[in-house]
């Protein structure tokens, strides 16, 4: 116990889109740019999971590569001390 992981960074991202806007309907500017800020929070996520899980994943694979070979290493000496 007592062991955790800390995951911190922070990522920029702008995008821009001409987009037209009724001036009689106010809410239309507000509208257009609430797609805008969901179109990107998609991408940013799908940005920061290919990272993160991206990362994970070659962690995990470098721990267990780890764990084997220490265990081969282990069943070979062990192997070699019987026949001793």
């Amino acid at each position: 116990h007592g062991h955790y992981s800390d995951l911190s960074g922070n990522l920029t991202r702008a995008l821009e889109r001409d987009k037209g806007y009724s001036a009689s309907d106010p809410t239309s500017h507000i509208a257009n740019l609430g797609e805008m800020i969901e179109e990107m929070e998609g991408r940013m996520l799908d940005a920061i999971k290919e990272v993160y899980f991206g990362k994970t994943r070659e962690v995990i694979a470098q721990a267990r590569t780890g764990v084997d070979d220490k265990k081969v290493m282990q069943q070979s000496l062990m192997a070699e001390m019987a026949r001793r």
